[in-house]
């Protein structure tokens, strides 16, 4: 059986390839109010026969990841004639690749579409393997398709314009692709600097992980799943911190999560020992900022992952059995899941 052709190209090798897939077709620009100021100049300096392509923008931010912006898309579409073989450029982070992507997959019944990723989040995670999506009611990601990009062009160059706070939150995603893959991975991941920006080669290899196990169950029915790691936890905390109107970088979120599932893990009895438990929860809390919570949420969290997207009868998360073991589909009593929340909580 033939591997699946990568749609992944890194670096300035494959600015040849970026023009090619840009001067053969109509091209639309969405960014958002941040990178249409600081990540569209940069593109345009390279790819000046871009100067003349429209330029969508939306509001910045999770929050306005929604079905009223996606309508302004379509309808900024329809003003300038797009037809089904034209192709919207998605320049920015997960917020625009989701929004971007499930906007053209279902305007005229699906348009191409390129996504650029300008943050280290989605240089190495939310930018690859076609999932489409825009929040409904500040619950994540409940109304998307699966739909690859044409391309995903990887220009790690943007990531000069990226705060240290956007660049950490970009580190949690790869701790979760190191304790997915080994216990020699997860090793040489604590050996960075997750304040600054990670070598490119780590960058690429983490894209082609991803990659990797999205080419191997793109429909997410089975292996696909062990990327969920963290994020029913972290999407539960992230659409309780939206509806006190606050926003928190997903990969804190993530960090949030991965401890929070290690410590549940451990006391349901996967197999994840409490030595690597520990480690996971000392290395997360010494790296990545603690998520707020207060004590009286908690429950309400609770409430929040029972309408997450992957439940199945009842809360179901993907959860390590050791450190490069990760299992999936596991539906732990929600007493566990308390207890864990509130283990962090008072960490």
């Amino acid at each position: 059986m033939l591997e699946p052709h990568s749609n992944i190209h890194f670096g300035a090798e494959s600015f040849a390839k970026f023009r090619d897939a840009t001067m053969q077709n109509e091209i639309a620009i969405l960014c958002d109010s941040h990178t249409v100021e600081h990540c569209l100049p940069v593109l345009l300096k390279d790819f000046s026969h871009l100067n003349n392509a429209p330029v969508l923008v939306i509001p910045e931010g999770e929050a306005n990841k929604n079905l009223d912006q996606v309508s302004k898309v379509y309808e900024e579409l329809l003003r300038l004639n797009l037809v089904r073989n034209s192709v919207l450029l998605n320049l920015g982070g997960g917020v625009i690749t989701d929004l971007g992507g499930f906007a053209a997959s279902t305007f005229k019944r699906g348009i191409q579409y390129i996504n650029i990723p300008t943050t280290l989040m989605g240089m190495v995670d939310a930018a690859i393997g076609g999932k489409t999506a825009v929040n409904v009611n500040l619950f994540r990601n409940i109304a998307g398709v699966f739909a690859q990009p044409l391309s995903v062009f990887i220009f790690p160059k943007f990531l000069e314009t990226l705060s240290k706070v956007e660049i950490q939150s970009g580190w949690a995603e790869m701790m979760k692709h190191a304790l997915l893959t080994s216990g020699q991975a997860w090793e040489a991941f604590q050996q960075y600097d997750t304040l600054q920006s990670p070598p490119d080669a780590l960058i690429e290899a983490n894209a082609r992980f991803k990659e990797s196990v999205v080419n191997s169950d793109f429909h997410d029915q089975n292996r696909r799943q062990i990327l969920n790691l963290g994020h029913t936890t972290a999407h539960a905390l992230e659409s309780w911190n939206l509806q006190q109107n606050l926003e928190i970088p997903h990969g804190f979120a993530v960090a949030a999560g991965i401890f929070i599932e290690a410590e549940l893990a451990m006391r349901i009895g996967t197999g994840l020992s409490s030595g690597e438990c520990r480690e996971i929860q000392q290395y997360i809390s010494t790296q990545f900022p603690k998520v707020i919570i207060e004590e009286n949420s908690v429950d309400k969290i609770i409430s929040l992952m029972r309408n997450d997207k992957k439940n199945k009868q009842q809360i179901t998360f993907s959860l390590l059995e050791s450190i490069g073991m990760p299992l999936i589909g596991i539906e732990p009593d929600e007493a566990y899941i308390r207890a864990a929340i509130l283990h962090y909580l008072h960490a």
